[in-house]
């Protein structure tokens, strides 16, 4: 596990930056790298975590992930946007499965080798706004109060309450730590 050498932070200095180049926050993530490496200790092996990320390339994709976990409440999203605006969503209800969705058909960015039609990417609007519409759905987010607002702008009909930003959490925590 890589982390930066605590001696620079006693002293703080970097040979790259120079003197007073660590912050004290840069004491917490040394912190938790040590707590990782003392956990990764605990295996003879290298054990990496089993995660799966799909791709929706028809609205059947995304039809069948929603069902697989219509009975979660939790799920955790997330945008990437190019110039503001929403280029795909992506989508999780456990920490080991997750979909990623284009929400507009960007044949140049691939070659036009997973163009998705016009008319399935209507469809996969259509589900994703009836999703955000569920009564019992909890969103979790990564500087959400961002992501609404594009959303928003993209026609998204969301829940009056976010269930949990992270960004804010971990201020909360560590208002030392920058929010980024």
């Amino acid at each position: 596990i890589p982390t930066l050498p605590p001696s620079a932070l006693l002293r703080g200095e970097s040979r790259k930056l120079g003197k007073g180049a660590y912050p004290y926050s840069a004491r917490f993530y040394v912190l938790h790298d040590i707590q990782r490496a003392i956990e990764e200790s605990a295996h003879n092996e290298y054990r990496i975590p089993d995660r799966n990320l799909v791709v929706a390339r028809h609205s059947l994709d995304v039809i069948n992930f929603l069902s697989q976990y219509s009975s979660c409440e939790k799920f955790t999203c997330d945008i990437e946007v190019a110039h503001s605006i929403p280029t795909c969503l992506s989508l999780a209800a456990n920490s080991y499965h997750a979909m990623s969705i284009p929400l507009l058909d960007l044949p140049h960015a691939w070659n036009n080798r997973y163009a998705i039609p016009w008319s399935e990417l209507l469809i996969i609007l259509r589900t994703l706004d009836n999703f955000f519409q569920t009564p019992s759905l909890k969103l979790i987010g990564q500087n959400f109060k961002f992501d609404t607002k594009k959303l928003e702008m993209f026609g998204f009909r969301l829940p009056k309450e976010i269930y949990a930003d992270t960004m804010i959490m971990m201020h909360a925590l560590y208002p030392e730590l920058p929010k980024s």
